[in-house]
């Protein structure tokens, strides 16, 4: 097969898969801009990651698009280093997103009862504009001479030439890929500790009932905290599930990518193109699957999904109201601050 083809089929490749990716991201924006409901601290930074995810595949369609149509120009150094820089500036925020999702969860759950102070909307936007100043900070080195950005052939994209500076290669993976993950397990661990510590007090005082419960005051301040505690877990337990998925997929997507750039600064290693070329595809696909995973499992967004879009708006509209004034009557104590 001629070059010319396999460069047709890897542009085809790329864009079905970032139309798709950015067609759902948009809809993320397009039912939080419907639905008040929708307009919290957390989803903020759903969205946060949703348009680093935007600019991922939006990116990715452009950088085809030059490389089909102008290859020569793409490859030259000043066209080349500043499309180097944009794809790795989008990567890099999307994942630093991710982070502060996790983060996010973790003080939601563990940290309730100040989450609404740490998180307020507008420490949110500044944790957020955090997230962009780092990312442009990790990826302005090259420019100013540790490694550098070039054409990578195998992958048909300007990217960081991991081999020019091993040391930045090892820097960028441990703050890009390893900072991120680690995060997310200790918030994970974190969270899962709280929650046995919750179960096991709620375990020692089996006899309350949930009446009793509700009407505790403060005879009890650990078990009036883990009663508390107790109820926003359980709302927000498929909420962390779907952060763990998404981290899951973070690491299942761009995992092949990190081996064979260290394969590829090694250089001791032949690595086949098409090998290389999945390798991004695949790291690009995370995007489709982050807005998909919060879809399906998050309650707020799938009905908010069904409101907008199935046609008996008003059936599922009704039965959410009714949840939400039944849950109001149970939970009239208490705040969650989301």
């Amino acid at each position: 097969m001629s070059e010319a083809a396999i460069s047709v089929i890897e542009a085809v490749v790329v864009i079905v898969n970032s139309t798709v990716a950015t067609a759902m991201n948009l809809m993320l924006f397009f039912l939080v801009y419907e639905d008040r409901r929708l307009r919290t601290v957390f989803n903020f930074f759903i969205l946060n990651l949703s348009f680093a995810d935007i600019l991922v595949s939006v990116n990715m369609v452009i950088t085809m698009a030059l490389n089909l149509s102008s290859p020569d120009q793409i490859r030259e150094n000043p066209g080349c280093t500043v499309s180097g820089f944009v794809n790795i500036l989008c990567f890099v925020a999307s994942v630093m997103a991710l982070a502060a999702v996790s983060i996010n969860r973790y003080y939601l759950v563990v940290h309730w009862q100040t989450y609404h102070v740490r998180f307020s909307r507008k420490r949110a936007v500044g944790y957020i504009a955090v997230v962009w100043i780092l990312s442009i900070a990790l990826v302005v080195p090259p420019l100013i001479g540790w490694g550098r950005y070039g054409y990578h052939e195998d992958k048909s994209i300007c990217f960081v030439i991991w081999g020019a500076s091993i040391s930045y290669m090892v820097f960028m993976v441990g703050m890009c890929f390893m900072g991120p993950i680690s995060a997310t397990l200790v918030s994970v661990i974190c969270i899962i500790k709280h929650r046995r510590q919750l179960q096991k007090t709620l375990g020692d005082k089996k006899d309350i009932s949930k009446t009793q419960r509700n009407s505790i005051k403060s005879g009890d301040t650990k078990l009036v905290s883990a009663v508390q505690s107790e109820k926003i877990t359980k709302e927000e337990y498929k909420i962390t599930l779907s952060v763990i998925i998404i981290v899951s997929l973070f690491i299942v997507s761009w995992g092949p990518f990190v081996i064979v750039m260290f394969l590829n600064a090694v250089g001791k290693v032949d690595v086949p193109r098409w090998v290389e070329f999945s390798s991004i595809v695949l790291g690009c696909m995370n995007s489709t699957g982050n807005p998909i995973v919060y879809l399906i499992l998050n309650k707020n967004f799938r009905n908010a999904t069904r409101r907008r879009f199935c046609k008996n708006r008003v059936a599922v509209s009704s039965n959410d109201n009714y949840a939400t004034r039944k849950k109001k009557s149970e939970n009239s104590n208490f705040t969650v601050y989301n």
